[in-house]
């Protein structure tokens, strides 16, 4: 079981403000290497460190308080620039209706983007042109700006870049929720539009679901209409990812809370995992990609990408130097659609 792991606990249990509290025994001794790993892998820095930092029933080694702390000051210091970000989004669209996706968390949390769904995107990069920001758009179909006073601004037009279609185009925008995000006015996407969109990465664009993305998704479950999305995968043809992201969700569920998800509601299968973040298998994988288009399997070399860096991370930084990196904007641009 993935909670026999004393990290796992340690790591879920500075979750439990954001959710529920854990049901799992907080753990008396952690390896902090394999903490960290586990922290990297699940980007959960900026709430990990700051939370064992500040708990005195931890013993924190001073190598590895120094060492978390530093991490700590990057990130802040890159966080800092959320609110002007969202300013920025507001002054490029004006009164055109858009909305955030995979970028607000009910806890701590860095993100390296900004993620934006905006109906017309062309119109997006002439506003930029005018204003004198560059931008780009590798993957097709977006606009892309990339400042160094913004976080990464990245506009699209549907909930996965490309031609991969994961819900109707009228519900992307539906029923946004208002929010203050850093003292800035903005619009989050509603329950249904995060939780699809976190689920079709996971099976069709980043092969990862990660810990803070199943309690996000836990947070909203109960405003989420789980029937409505289960029509929609299926009519769009990864109904069997979606069923079995949603397995995986309500087994851990279950093992790290001690009660049934809100998902079961609707969904009652249950598929345990043995690692967070949660990534599908290639049999998984090949099969959702190859079943909306063969020449999707290009695709595989992303996902063999997060495999590496889960399991085999000095092989993943050698994959990334000489394979993603000399090819990524030629792929991006030509292939990944």
């Amino acid at each position: 079981m993935i909670t026999d792991s004393p990290e796992f606990r340690l790591l879920v249990h500075t979750l439990d403000d954001a959710y529920e509290i854990a049901s799992v025994a907080f753990p008396r001794e952690v390896n902090w290497k394999r903490f960290e790993r586990l922290v990297q892998n699940n980007k959960l820095a900026l709430l990990a460190y700051s939370s064992v930092l500040h708990n005195g029933n931890l013993n924190v080694p001073p190598f590895w308080r120094a060492r978390f702390s530093a991490v700590l000051e990057e990130q802040q210091a890159e966080h800092a620039k959320f609110a002007q970000s969202i300013d920025q989004v507001n002054r490029l669209l004006g009164s055109t209706p858009y909305v955030l996706v995979k970028t607000y968390r009910p806890f701590l949390y860095h993100t390296h983007d900004v993620d934006v769904l905006v109906a017309d995107v062309d119109a997006v990069g002439k506003v930029a042109t005018v204003a004198g920001i560059a931008w780009d758009d590798i993957p097709r179909g977006s606009v892309q700006i990339d400042e160094p006073q913004w976080l990464d601004l990245e506009f699209y037009p549907r909930v996965l870049p490309g031609s991969i279609q994961a819900i109707d185009d009228e519900l992307t925008l539906a029923n946004p929720v208002r929010m203050t995000l850093a003292g800035v006015e903005t619009w989050v996407a509603s329950p249904e539009v995060e939780t699809v969109t976190l689920m079709a990465d996971a099976a069709l664009r980043l092969y990862e679901l990660k810990l803070g993305d199943m309690i996000y998704i836990y947070s909203l479950a109960p405003r989420t209409d789980w029937a409505l999305l289960e029509v929609q995968a299926r009519k769009y043809g990864w109904i069997q990812s979606f069923e079995e992201i949603a397995g995986v969700l309500n087994a851990l569920h279950q093992e790290v809370y001690g009660f049934e998800s809100p998902i079961e509601r609707t969904i009652s299968s249950r598929k345990p995992t043995t690692t967070v973040p949660y990534v599908p298998s290639w049999k998984a994988t090949i099969r959702a990609l190859s079943g909306l288009s063969n020449r999707h399997l290009l695709k595989l070399g992303g996902y063999l990408s997060v495999r590496l860096k889960i399991g085999h991370p000095r092989m993943h930084r050698v994959y990334v130097r000489f394979f993603q990196v000399p090819v990524g904007r030629f792929v991006l641009r030509y292939f990944y659609q």
